[in-house]
């Protein structure tokens, strides 16, 4: 038992009111906490200044310019925006002019500045990312145009906007708009989003150009205003709350007036297009869509700054879509054809003799080139799904062409050149040494050989499956570093790194080339498979995406010359094929330079035996025929074929036997490739 400790029913602490004094004493002192702000309290707020500004905007009236109570900016245009709006504006002036009612798609043009470019210090009220613009030199604009699918107000229908201009030191800025349609007139003004300075789109009726287009703007403005409302109450209610956070960030607000040229259509006409277009009735097949070109001014009264472009070339969404979808489909086509030549090239190329002719690096750039679009159409075809069925489709086939016929080849073609690559591997043997001329004789023939070491063989199973990998691994890093630098380079340095990867891709001939020369083979494939290749890998990427306006990847730039580039170095490439065919395989380089090779086609002299007659071909019993002198051309020597053994043939009939059999017909010797 504890007999030191306290007594049974006395306290062991301080009183718990003493506890509580302290605690209140240590916790009373100091600033006020600021009260929490929850986000249903943020929304609240949002909520009641939607209302004021629906108050504000319902009660006001046509004044010319906008109100005060609108915008905390200047409200007055400079007169150089004044005069260029104007001037832009037709204002129903246009006798019988016929208007795009849908502008879905994109535009692009070169902008340039309408009034001095603001000043920059201290002072400035340029954002950071404007403030090392240069204003005062030319740059480039891309426009994306999107109507909403909602009922026109008064012949006013909303629209939203998407402008990406890019100055002339290739700097970047994007703008976001939503504005108002005036169908009848082909006018369009946007307005960017609200900031603590003004209401943006609310005050949009006010920045119109003329009274007649203030009631249908303000109408469409208010009943915008009021499904907003709704939706935040409902919102509010359910409590799906999901606000954006307010950032500090300097912002410029803008302003825009786009206006469409007319159209050398009826109303009636027009209108039955862009509903054929729309739901593809059948009505009006293979009619197009006439472009949409229009004209804008862009103005940001809180950063001064005015922009103008003319006659801006665009595309309707439609059309675009139309051209992808006939893109994909060629798309599929073209790997299709390239899919049965690859099947009969496999054919023609089923013996070793053929196979060791074949560059694999030739077969390689073609396969990476074809995994490469694959992985594009595939990815354009899950992120559009108006796109999805045409794009996959190409995708498949393309897919098919390499992983099943393409990896074949090479793979045979890998497995036949691996002696090849094993010999070039393997150590030199050293020479076997030779008694000395008075020392004893050499040991007899019967006498036991010392056993040479044979080298280290590498498993082929082993360099099948890292071809594999190696090569879907390349596929996926090349489409890796596509797309960091289609999304993250400068646009000039974006070009040149572009314009290099195409220029590698195709040379895929300069390998095979090589191996002609250094081998002194020719022939590996047959032409309808080199002209078929050439023709179908150049129409798709290369001449789609240098030569066609309004493709995925240059959209809006002129990139036609590097397109003829690529023509004449396809071009070349064929050229020197043919002349290996018909000149020899090594006719542009000096033979110092390369190794020996046996010539099929020498010159015979008239002292040969088989110079003083018609020798026959033992292959097709038919006479041979040679020119018999010392200047014979090198074309001249081509129609026949002198292997080491001395028997002459026809060059095309020895070159058929060898693709089956590398020994002589007549007396069963070895035959070096050709």
């Amino acid at each position: 038992m504890d007999t030191t400790g306290y007594a049974p029913g006395t306290n062991r602490g301080p009183p718990i009111l003493l506890l509580i004094l302290i605690f209140f004493f240590l916790t009373s002192g100091g600033p006020a906490q600021p009260p929490v702000v929850t986000p249903r309290d943020v929304l609240e707020a949002e909520i009641q200044k939607a209302r004021d500004i629906r108050w504000i905007a319902g009660n006001s009236t046509w004044e010319g310019r906008v109100p005060s109570n609108l915008t905390g900016a200047n409200s007055d245009l400079p007169p150089q925006v004044q005069a260029a709006r104007n001037a832009l504006i037709h204002n129903g002036n246009v006798k019988e002019a016929v208007y795009h009612a849908n502008v879905s798609g994109f535009a692009y043009a070169d902008w340039s500045s309408v009034m001095p470019p603001p000043e920059v210090n201290e002072n400035s009220t340029l954002p950071p990312d404007l403030i090392s613009w240069d204003w005062s030199a030319p740059g480039k604009m891309k426009l994306y145009l999107a109507e909403k699918d909602t009922e026109n107000i008064n012949g006013t229908q909303l629209i939203d906007a998407t402008l990406d201009l890019e100055s002339s030191s290739e700097l970047s800025y994007s703008i976001k708009f939503r504005g108002a349609h005036i169908l009848s007139d082909g006018l369009m003004v946007f307005s960017s989003d609200s900031t603590s300075n003004f209401y943006g789109y609310e005050a949009l009726p006010h920045f119109m150009p003329a009274e007649r287009y203030f009631n249908g703007t303000k109408a469409l403005v208010l009943d915008q205003l009021d499904r907003k409302i709704k939706s935040d109450e409902r919102s509010l209610e359910f409590g799906t709350l999901d606000l954006v956070p307010d950032d500090d960030v300097k912002r410029c607000d803008w302003f825009a007036w786009v206006q469409l040229m007319p159209v050398k259509e009826s109303e009636e006409r027009l209108r039955l297009i862009e509903q054929e277009a729309r739901l593809s009735t059948g009505a009006l097949p293979f009619t197009a869509i006439p472009p949409v070109v229009h004209s804008a001014v862009v103005y940001s009264p809180s950063c001064n700054i005015a922009l103008q472009w003319k006659d801006a070339q665009g595309q309707v969404m439609k059309t675009f879509f139309g051209s992808a979808r006939s893109v994909a489909s060629f798309a599929a086509l073209n790997a299709f054809i390239q899919v049965t030549l690859l099947i009969h090239q496999l054919g023609q190329t089923s013996t070793p003799s053929q196979m060791s002719k074949v560059s694999f690096w030739t077969i390689a750039i073609m396969a990476v080139m074809d995994g490469y679009l694959s992985i594009i159409y595939l990815s354009v075809g899950m992120l559009t799904e108006s796109l999805f069925l045409p794009f996959v489709t190409a995708a498949f086939i393309t897919f098919v062409l390499v992983s099943i016929f393409g990896m074949r080849l090479l793979l045979v073609v890998w497995q036949t050149q691996e002696p090849e690559r094993r010999a070039a591997r393997a150590p030199p043997v050293p020479p076997r040494p030779q008694p000395a001329a008075d020392g004893p004789l050499p040991a007899p023939a019967t006498a036991a050989q010392p056993t040479p070491t044979p080298a280290p063989v590498q498993e082929e199973s082993t360099g099948i499956g890292s071809l594999y990998a190696r090569f879907y691994f390349l596929v996926f890093v090349l489409f890796l570093i596509s797309l960091h630098v289609m999304f993250s380079f400068p646009p000039t340095l974006r070009r040149y790194v572009l314009n290099a990867l195409m220029f590698s891709l195709y040379s895929f001939w300069v390998p095979q080339i090589y191996r002609n020369a250094i081998r002194g083979t020719r022939k590996a494939f047959g032409w309808w498979f080199v002209i078929g290749m050439s023709v179908g890998r150049l129409c798709i990427p290369g001449l789609y995406t240098y030569i066609l306006p309004g493709n995925l990847v240059f959209l809006g730039e002129e990139r036609g010359l590097w397109g003829f580039v690529l023509i004449a170095w396809m071009q070349l490439q064929l050229l020197v094929l043919a002349s290996q065919q018909l000149l020899g395989p090594r006719w542009f380089i000096p033979g110092k330079y390369l190794p020996p090779v046996y010539d099929y086609h020498p010159i015979l002299p008239p002292t040969d035996e088989e110079a003083n007659q018609r020798p026959d071909c033992a292959i097709c019993m038919a006479p041979v025929e040679i020119p018999h002198s010392a200047a014979t051309s090198v074309l001249s020597r081509q129609g026949y074929m002198v292997p080491p053994c001395g028997h002459v043939f026809h060059s095309g009939c020895l070159e058929e036997w060898m693709r089956v059999r590398l020994q002589c017909p007549v007396c069963r010797c070895g035959l070096p490739p050709c």
